[in-house]
């Protein structure tokens, strides 16, 4: 298979500076793509969720059209690292840390976009302190370019494998947002309980099993692995030798300004042996409540009122205790559960699946770009 400069054979040029006017962007109009739109964008949403910007006000700031099909990743800043490479679906604006690719009558625009998925870009950053993409180095860039026909059949196979991927998701997604509708459906949203449950302070559902710890520095972390999970304030971060607890417990980030943040679950169950650090509550149910269910009320409740401080964010255990919960029936809340061990069951076996199905991608891709043989 042969190898050609990407400038021999693409037009590569970036993006160009966003409008300052808020103005600038309506209801209507070009999408405006920037580097943070791409793992919206790249995870399936429509780029007509993004802003847009009508013709005539294009025209004021002078911004220039992308044709669809061209290939964009980010060029500068930290999201250059990530590696997240897009292809347009439809005319576009591109903001000036995007590169773009715009392919000729000689390259399959699907072909290349998946070649810089299998060799990401990211890999051409010279200073990793300040991230950047030259478009001059890009240009040198050698792609391996076997004959039209032949880009086409590379690009249709991992699209359908991708496309295979993408459902999988879609239907781990869908079990996650069913088991939402299953809790609202049964219990209300705890927030406003518009069934009128009776209401009680978590202090009096759980019992604190302290998790005060000595904090593990990243120095003493480096080099040191064990079977255990570790859990920080941001979450399972490590694993070590050393665990805390065995068995099924909730744990809590105490880090405020993460629980507000965050898009990602604040409280988890942690089923098995995990070690904990200080940053993060152990909470076991006490006679009258589940687990399964506090843990999606939390999910569900603005914790924000019960969060102190200003320069470092907290949530102490007596607000931790204090945060008050509807109480459905003890039977009721252990049918969700039910349901619950039903749906990760199912769960499981999908993400077992997306992960078959993301060792063949790998292997089709590594088929197709290592250049011997095309799958």
């Amino acid at each position: 298979m042969k190898s050609v400069a990407l400038g021999d054979v693409c037009e590569v040029t970036t993006g160009q500076s966003a409008p300052q006017d808020h103005e600038a962007f309506g209801q209507c109009g070009t999408p405006f793509v920037r580097a943070g739109s791409l793992e919206r964008l790249c995870a399936g949403e429509s780029e007509d969720t993004l802003e847009l910007v009508e013709p005539e006000k294009a025209r004021r700031y002078r911004l220039k059209l992308y044709p669809a099909n061209t290939v964009v990743f980010p060029k500068s800043g930290m999201s250059a690292k990530v590696g997240r490479v897009y292809r347009l679906g439809r005319d576009c604006h591109l903001v000036s840390h995007l590169a773009a690719v715009l392919p000729s009558t000689q390259v399959d625009s699907s072909y290349l976009h998946r070649w810089f998925e299998y060799s990401p870009p990211s890999r051409l950053i010279e200073n990793d302190a300040y991230p950047s993409i030259k478009t001059s180095t890009l240009k040198k860039l050698q792609i391996p370019l076997p004959p039209l026909p032949e880009q086409r059949r590379i690009a249709a196979i991992l699209d359908k494998a991708d496309a295979l991927r993408a459902k999988r998701r879609d239907a781990i997604a869908k079990l996650d947002q069913l088991l939402q509708s299953v809790f609202l459906g049964m219990f209300g949203n705890p927030a406003s309980n518009p069934k009128n449950w009776p209401v009680a302070p978590l202090g009096s559902l759980c019992i604190n099993e302290d998790a005060r710890r000595k904090p593990i520095k990243q120095s003493d972390r480096d080099g040191r692995e064990g079977p255990y999970p570790y859990y920080g304030a941001s979450g399972v971060i490590d694993s070590f030798d050393d665990y805390l607890f065995d068995g099924e417990r909730l744990l809590v980030a105490e880090d405020g300004a993460n629980l507000v943040a965050r898009s990602s679950p604040i409280a988890f169950m942690a089923r098995g042996r995990y070690w904990v650090n200080n940053h993060a509550h152990v909470l076991a149910a006490s006679e009258g409540a589940d687990l399964r269910f506090i843990e999606r009320a939390l999910e569900l409740l603005d914790l924000e009122p019960y969060i102190t401080g200003s320069a470092q964010p907290k949530l102490n255990q007596a607000n931790l205790e204090r945060i008050e919960l509807p109480v459905p029936p003890l039977e009721m809340q252990r049918r969700f559960r039910t349901f619950c061990e039903r749906l990760e069951s199912e769960r499981q076996q999908a993400v077992a699946q997306l992960d078959s199905i993301g060792s063949l991608f790998s292997s089709l891709q590594m088929s197709a770009f290592l250049g011997a043989n095309a799958p």
